[in-house]
């Protein structure tokens, strides 16, 4: 058995050779001294598995960030391990970030992005007289506002162009805020009916593969009011 990491079009994949009529165990691995310890262990059907939400539970949950390694198990109908192979060893920062938080300084926001939250996938109806998403970007020749809201309980949209000076606005607010790594779940816990929670997110011209994937906009109570009631009225 030999295990791989696929890398390709920016993603992250644990890949290993199949064995007929096996399962598998893989762990994330701490290895130091040649000495390995689990941190995540999981199980797969298949011969595969997504690397970034393992990769970063594992960090999170055991606030490491040195070495590591995927190590993969095939378990036969008898419960027998039957072949096991260990990954490369690779640094957790390569695809999971240690810093909680990041302060946006002098990054030249490019864009801003809304999302609700839900108490529940289930729920049909949403919220009555409520801003339900907005996309704002700046495309360094013209602002582009899309949002979509609630009158009542009926779904209005609106796309427009904002003019430079929303766009200052815009800046004003989200320059209170800093980014701060989002929570990331247990990879073994399936939600069938958790909701999502409220998402604000930025980009920058200086954001990275990580900033991007694992980082968010964190704005008080306050300044985060401010913001939604300012879309809110271009909504109208």
């Amino acid at each position: 058995m030999k295990v791989i990491y696929d890398t390709k079009l920016g993603g992250f994949y644990v890949r290993w050779d199949e064995v007929e009529g096996a399962t598998y165990r893989v762990a994330v691995q701490k290895t130091t001294e040649g000495k390995t310890d689990d941190l995540f262990v999981t199980e797969a059907n298949y011969p595969f598995l997504p690397g970034w939400e393992a990769v970063g539970y594992a960090a999170q949950e055991n606030n490491y960030y040195d070495d590591i390694l995927f190590h993969v198990e095939a378990i036969d109908r008898n419960g027998k391990i039957v072949s096991q192979a260990d990954g490369p060893v690779f640094k957790v920062t390569d695809f999971f970030p240690k810093e909680k938080e990041r302060e946006i300084g002098d990054r030249k926001i490019r864009s801003f992005s809304y999302r609700i939250g839900t108490h529940s996938s289930m729920t049909m109806e949403k919220e009555p007289d409520s801003l339900q998403n907005c996309y704002i970007y700046n495309n360094g020749s013209e602002i582009s506002f899309e949002a979509s809201y609630t009158a009542g309980r009926n779904l209005k949209e609106v796309s427009r162009k904002l003019k430079e000076k929303d766009w200052e606005e815009v800046l004003s607010m989200l320059k209170k805020g800093k980014l701060v790594r989002k929570r990331i779940s247990d990879p073994n816990l399936i939600v069938l009916d958790g909701g999502s929670p409220e998402q604000l997110d930025i980009t920058t011209d200086k954001f990275d593969r990580l900033e991007n994937r694992f980082y968010e906009l964190d704005l008080s109570k306050e300044n985060k009011d401010e913001l939604l009631t300012w879309i809110t009225r271009k909504c109208e």
